[in-house]
């Protein structure tokens, strides 16, 4: 049986490295989109912003995994590459009869933020095209290497004996590991079944960031003191939490809760 041939968009980002050292240890046949100079042997370089270099990138694919994506930041930039970047990709993929796309969203959807609606929209356009789809709309994701997120609360909490709170630290929060989502990606590819479906996920434990900040400092050893201070931005009004049900019935999905996996980023 012939093997898929894979395009990875946003490879160069901490879930796509992730993501490309898994499927070539395994041996896929893998392409990787980058608008940086080619460094490997399967890169293409391109840009989502550059129509005629997607109709290149995608020829004689099968699968589009599509990661790219602008999270924060100007607004313009955001829509540039994660809604009009998409409706590139997704025409370059239609011309080329590409089968389907794996989309990376987010759970962040169900918010009314620029990144958010960016991929919400994003989301419909792919609906709306001639590809079979599957939608991830992970939690905030983690791993080694990375720089935000829970990543981030180590750090500081490395640096300072203080911490600084937004608000009562009382949202919640469902961080998910970097290789349970990829595990999970390559489980999408390898079934090839589950066609034109949308999956939220995050990891097995949901913990406020109160007890994040904790349970950092409790396994690096130190005394943290958690102040307080007024919220600036509504990204910590909002609890990112999810359930893992509809996930878990279509594929082998059982991701490591947050008291395992800081360990894994603690060195």
């Amino acid at each position: 049986m012939k093997k898929a041939k894979i395009l990875i968009t946003g490879a160069t980002g901490n879930v796509g490295k992730a993501l490309r050292a898994c499927l070539s240890k395994n041996n896929y046949d893998i392409s990787c989109l980058t608008n940086e100079s080619k460094r490997f042997t399967d890169d293409i370089v391109g840009d989502l912003g550059d129509y005629s270099s997607l109709v290149n990138a995608t020829k004689n694919i099968d699968v589009v995994i599509h990661l790219a994506a602008i999270i924060k930041g100007n607004k313009k930039l955001i829509q540039k590459v994660n809604i009009q970047g998409t409706r590139n990709l997704i025409n370059a993929c239609e011309k080329n009869k590409v089968k389907k796309i794996i989309f990376m969203s987010s759970l962040d959807i169900k918010f009314n933020t620029p990144y958010g609606k960016s991929k919400l929209k994003a989301e419909e356009i792919i609906k709306n095209s001639k590809l079979k789809y599957v939608f991830l709309r992970p939690t905030a994701i983690y791993g080694e290497g990375f720089k935000t997120g829970v990543n981030s609360l180590v750090k500081l909490v490395k640096k300072t004996p203080v911490f600084p709170i937004p608000g009562s630290g009382k949202n919640l929060y469902q961080p998910l590991y970097v290789k349970d989502l990829i595990l999970l990606i390559k489980q999408i590819l390898d079934k090839n079944k589950f066609n034109n479906k949308v999956y939220f996920l995050g990891g097995s434990k949901i913990m406020n960031l109160n007890q994040l900040v904790n349970l950092i400092s409790f396994n690096l050893g130190k005394k943290t003191i958690k102040i307080h201070l007024p919220i600036k931005s509504k990204n910590f009004k909002f609890n990112k939490i999810c359930s893992n049900d509809k996930i878990k019935k279509d594929f082998d999905f059982d991701p490591l809760p947050i008291t395992k996996g800081v360990q894994k980023i603690l060195c």
